[in-house]
This record gives C-alpha cells, sequence and structure tokens, in this order.
C-alpha cells in the first residue's frame, strides 16, 4: 500500500521522458546554432579575399646625359671617301662634343642603312644622333641590340647609303658674278655735247 503524500508512480516516467525532451530540444537547438556559425564562417573562407593592391614601384629616373661627354665613334660603312667626316659634322653640329668623336673605316665596305648603336641608359642621346644624322642621310635606323660595357665608346655609327650632295657656291648663276665689261659705262657718245676734259663722274 502506498505511502500517504508521496507522488504516484505513473508520474516518474512522465518527468524523465519531460526531461529527456527538453535535453533533446536543448541539443537540437546548439546543434541548429553550431551549424548556422560553421555555414556562416564557412561562407566568410569561400568569399574571394581581394589582394591587398601592391604599391607600384615607381620607376627609377636614368640620369640625364650630357651628351658632350658622349663618346662617339664614326665608321665609313659604304666605302664612300669622305662619309664618316660628314656623319661627323652633322654630329657636332647637333651639340656633341668633336674631341669625343672618332671616324674610322668599318669592316665590310657595302652597308646600305646608316645605324646608330649604343651602350644601355644611351638612348636618349642615341635618338638624338639619330635625329642629327637624318638630316644627312636619307636612311637611318637604331640597333636593337646594345653595345657592350666595356665598349670605349657609347655611341657607334657606321655609315650607309649615299648621302645628299649639299649645294655649293659653283652651282650658283654666273650672271650673278660682275663682269668688268658691264660695269663700264658705254653710252659715252650721249655725252658729246659734254667736253671730255669736264670732271668725271664718282664711280663709288
Amino acid at each position: 500500500m502506498a505511502e500517504i503524500g508521496s507522488p504516484p508512480s505513473y508520474q516518474q516516467p512522465v518527468v524523465r521522458k519531460k526531461n529527456t525532451a527538453v535535453i533533446i530540444v536543448v541539443v537540437v537547438v546548439a546543434a541548429l546554432i553550431g551549424g548556422l556559425f560553421i555555414l556562416q564562417q564557412s561562407k566568410k573562407n569561400k568569399q574571394p579575399q581581394v589582394p591587398a593592391e601592391k604599391e607600384t614601384p615607381s620607376p627609377t629616373e636614368m640620369p640625364k646625359i650630357d651628351k658632350k661627354d658622349v663618346k662617339i665613334e664614326v665608321l665609313n660603312g659604304s666605302g664612300i671617301a669622305g662619309q664618316a667626316r660628314i656623319a661627323a659634322d652633322a654630329l657636332k653640329k647637333a651639340g656633341f662634343n668633336p674631341d669625343n668623336i672618332k671616324t674610322d673605316n668599318a669592316k665590310d665596305s657595302d652597308h646600305k642603312i646608316t645605324t646608330v648603336a649604343a651602350k644601355e641608359g644611351f638612348d636618349g642621346v642615341a635618338q638624338e644622333a639619330k635625329d642629327a644624322l637624318a638630316a644627312v642621310f636619307d636612311k637611318v635606323q637604331t640597333e636593337s641590340s646594345k653595345l657592350d660595357k666595356d665598349n670605349k665608346f657609347d655611341i657607334v655609327v657606321t655609315t650607309g647609303g649615299i648621302p645628299p650632295t649639299p649645294t655649293t657656291g659653283p652651282s650658283a648663276s654666273p650672271s650673278a658674278i660682275p663682269t668688268g665689261p658691264t660695269t663700264t659705262p658705254t653710252p659715252s657718245s650721249a655725252t658729246t655735247p659734254t667736253p671730255t676734259s669736264s670732271t668725271p663722274a664718282p664711280t663709288h
């Protein structure tokens, strides 16, 4: 016989079931929360990370080269006498130092185009040399290959082709040169009324 005041024995399983249900709910909720947290973390990890912008290094400025200090070798590559001198004169007029320009003959004398080769870092002055030579040669091009750094010259010019013939004085019209007979006044007969012994007119 059950004691008075004690709960019925059938209530204990009900309480256990309730506790079990609460635990299951808590576990499910915790699992859901954990799942959502893991899902959010995975989404964050999957998002493409924008790489940090790398600072582009500013190009180092090459020191400006004074063309008066540039050493130039001019080689006659056409076999035409005096062609290296013509090229050297054009470079001198462009401001290059005459003392730093040397002339010589190239190994071959069948060059058809005047070429300009330069050391690394001398592209600017090589372009100036090319522009100066283009005034006297019909075809001038820059060599893509650079001169060896141990070369004693900074720029090597090899002439080619035939430069235009400069216009000189003998091509002027001979009529421009005054001659003796044309300067002497001829109409002496018109002055016959005037005595020849009178004072002559000034010649200057």
